[in-house]
């Protein structure tokens, strides 16, 4: 007679067989008796040595001694000294030992295991459904569709970007530890990612997907056109260039948490990022304000083209008011390791010589994919009005529009701005902000070398940005006087916005730094962009200003011009909105 029996759903086989257990914390009731310190403390220990255990994994002591966590380590040292099968050495002991707690409590009492489950609550790694309230996948692009209009045309956002590239991360991101960095156990892991995203409905793609193009319009101060008049695209071509949708991962991890993805061409910077906000804290304590909650950390993975990561948190200002203030904590490879980091396809390139198919899908995971996203393109064949469905939205703008039904904020640390500065002060030029770029990170490269000649450090700081606005050359000097004692107090990008140009001539730029020292061979630099335009310009200043903003910074707008800012409507009206884009809940 056949047997069937339920799969343990905290492990999993590999192809001989063996079990290797998922992410969990193991409670010893018991934790202080003989069993424990004879047979399983040792155990544990043996077994990590081994390298079987989970990679988020813990152990927690349950028993009516009185022990705290550090006595309760010691004891379990001590044991392990005595009985392991393997010796104890002080680097091994170092990472077993930061797995080990302790809760003490009686059996016969409830209390005692209410107090377990809080702390249980404690050692709960962050990765998962309880702490994190949503996470957004950006990959955006600056170019348009250039000379793939052809191929551009059979294919759209959707199947070029989202089918392949950005589900890739998603898998990346959401799925469960490997045992091991065996190419087909990665793939193993994404694609049960893949299986676990939920289907969409008619409703569901009606819901939580948008889709638009990119009209004509002013990018970063140049004209350019929109999609529909792109060589080689019809006229009435209802393809879109822009996705955002919301989906789900319905597994154990992730249930419930909402997944926001958006990708696009004509976008203000090209990045590719994702953000994990976690949820917000309660209303006690440091956040009783109800008008000024405090801001959600939030962990932001950049992975092109600055790499790195940066966590934002909530700290205390210096002094003995009571102040809090979001802050950031910035990783760069470029910058903390010197050098480019190699272009994506040299790293593939390498791999497919070698044979290793780690970051490559599998068969089965393009399918799983594939299948997933049908749904969608089935919905938008199967709607015939599908112009309706093709939303305008202005040409270098960050999504907005229709999208913001299905995105509770932008990205939180999404369009990074430079993150270098620079000593210039040349006749200003025609505006590139790739030109800009290009010239505070050659500048910040140069600074650096002289800095290490004589023993000193060049560090970058950036608390905010401030749009500063006039509207005659003759306030520059006086203005940029004021910058300099500004940003010696408070570290910022300032962006100076002199209205003086004549018509017709482009808006014109130069870039400046403010050094600061701090003792010790320090030196703090912020960055200082002047920015000369036509003051009817609103359009084409507005795509130049947008992406050198610092994402995930506050944006402060100073209006030093002689008029007040309702006598000159559109500009302000459009700074003012500009100064939303730097807040994470803008």
């Amino acid at each position: 007679m056949n047997q069937s029996t339920q799969a343990n759903p905290l492990s999993s086989t590999s192809g001989s067989g063996s079990l290797f257990p998922q992410s969990c914390t193991l409670v010893i009731f018991g934790g202080a008796g003989d069993l424990s310190r004879r047979k399983l403390l040792p155990a544990i220990y043996n077994l990590g040595l081994d390298a079987v255990l989970p990679t988020n994994f813990a152990v927690m002591g349950f028993s009516l001694e009185d022990l705290s966590d550090d006595s309760y380590r010691d004891f379990a040292r001590s044991r392990i000294e005595e009985f392991s099968r393997q010796t104890l050495t002080e680097a091994q002991w170092a990472d077993y030992e930061r797995t080990v707690f302790y809760q003490r409590g009686t059996f016969d009492d409830p209390e005692s295991y209410q107090a377990l489950k809080r702390r249980l609550e404690e050692v709960e790694p962050l990765w998962n459904v309880k702490h994190i309230d949503h996470v957004q996948i950006t990959v955006a692009e600056q170019e348009g569709v250039g000379t793939r209009a052809g191929y551009y045309e059979g294919a759209g956002a959707l199947r070029d970007m989202v089918q392949n590239h950005i589900l890739q991360l998603l898998s990346l991101m959401a799925m469960e530890p490997p045992w091991s960095m065996d190419a087909d156990v990665i793939r193993d892991r994404r694609l049960d990612v893949l299986h676990c995203l939920r289907p969409l409905s008619r409703r569901v793609v009606e819901d939580c997907v948008v889709r638009a193009q990119y009209a004509p319009g002013y990018f970063q101060g140049e004209d350019v056109p929109g999609y529909r008049r792109e060589a080689g695209v019809a006229p009435d071509s209802v393809i879109e260039t822009y996705v955002a949708l919301k989906l789900f991962i319905d597994n154990w991890r992730w249930a419930g948490v909402p997944f926001y993805i958006r990708t696009g061409k004509r976008l203000p910077k090209r990045a590719s990022e994702i953000a994990v906000q976690f949820k917000p804290v309660p209303h006690i304590l440091f956040n009783t304000d109800m008008s000024r909650p405090l801001e959600p950390d939030v962990l932001a993975l950049s992975i092109q083209p600055n790499e790195g990561l940066s966590l934002r948190i909530a700290t205390k200002l210096p002094g003995p008011r009571v102040r809090i203030y979001p802050v950031k904590m910035d990783f760069r490879y470029g910058s903390t390791f010197g050098g480019q980091s190699p272009e994506a396809y040299e790293r593939l390139l390498l791999d497919v010589m070698a044979g290793d198919a780690t970051l490559f899908m599998r068969r089965d995971a393009v399918e799983a994919s594939w299948a997933w996203i049908q749904t969608i393109l089935d919905e938008w064949e199967d709607s015939r009005a599908l112009a309706a469905g093709i939303l305008g939205r202005h040409l270098g703008s960050r999504g907005g529009g229709p999208a913001d039904r299905i995105r509770p904020i932008p990205m939180a640390g999404d369009m990074t701005g430079p993150t270098t500065p620079d000593v210039q002060d040349n006749a200003p030029v025609p505006v590139s902000v790739r030109e800009i770029e290009s010239q505070l990170d050659s500048a910040w490269e140069n600074m650096q070398r002289e800095a290490v000649k004589i023993g000193a450090a060049v560090t970058r700081a950036s608390m905010s940005n401030v749009i500063i606005v006039c509207d005659h050359r003759d306030q520059i000097e006086d203005l940029t006087e004021s910058i300099a004692l500004l940003v010696v107090r408070h570290p910022a990008r300032v962006l100076l916005l002199a209205a003086g140009a004549d018509r017709g001539q482009p808006v014109l730029a130069e870039v400046y730094a403010h050094c600061r020292r701090l003792g010790d061979g320090i030196q703090l630099c912020c960055e200082h962009i002047l920015v000369e335009f036509y003051v009817e310009d609103v359009d084409r200043v507005a795509s130049v200003v947008r992406p050198l903003l610092i994402g995930d910074l506050p944006t402060a707008l100073w209006w030093a011009g002689a008029g007040t800012p309702t006598s000159t409507g559109a500009l302000f009206d459009t700074l003012a909105d500009l100064g939303t884009c730097g807040q994470p809940d803008g």
